[in-house]
């Protein structure tokens, strides 16, 4: 991310005073972490703001995987009907491709270290958890926005919209 506001910097029409870092879904981890080692971002926009990205893959989980990891072994297509269809192939593919792991158990080792302190975060931040969001991303979600000290710009979305229906 520093390379990338480096550049969006070189540039005359961006204002460096104006610059945010918003993520989504584990681009939402991104850019807590972003924030947190980059004080030229003036602002945060994350959703879901998670913290703990290994722990976040573990607790989303079916009980019965974590219970029995060696289930994970078998395959997470056997599995499938205790998936969506999107963690199938994020289980299944992107994780391993994304950290060059062989298998899957040992790409979520792997993720162990991805983690952020959302206390080193200065900026002011806009932290948005979906209403279809599982257990698990709701959980990081609370935790992050307890543990932010820049409150400024922050609320929880059901705070600022009034219930649909």
């Amino acid at each position: 991310m520093r390379a990338v506001l480096d550049a969006a910097l070189a540039r005359p029409d961006i204002d460096a005073d104006r610059v945010a870092v918003y993520g989504q879904s584990l681009g939402g981890y991104f850019a807590v972490r972003a924030a947190s080692r980059e004080p030229r971002f003036k602002a945060v926009v994350a959703s879901t703001p998670i913290i703990d990205w290994h722990r976040l893959l573990v607790d989303a989980m079916p009980t019965l995987l974590r219970r029995a990891p060696r289930l994970l072994e078998l395959g997470v297509s056997r599995l499938g009907r205790v998936f969506n269809p999107v963690q199938v192939v994020a289980y299944e593919k992107f994780f391993q491709w994304q950290t060059g792991a062989s298998t899957l158990r040992e790409a979520l080792e792997s993720y162990r270290s991805w983690t952020v302190d959302p206390r080193e975060v200065r900026q002011p931040v806009l932290a948005l958890v979906g209403e279809g969001e599982g257990s698990a991303f709701r959980q990081q979600a609370d935790e992050a926005y307890l543990r932010l000290t820049h409150t400024t710009a922050m609320d929880w979305l059901e705070e600022v919209l009034p219930p649909v229906g």
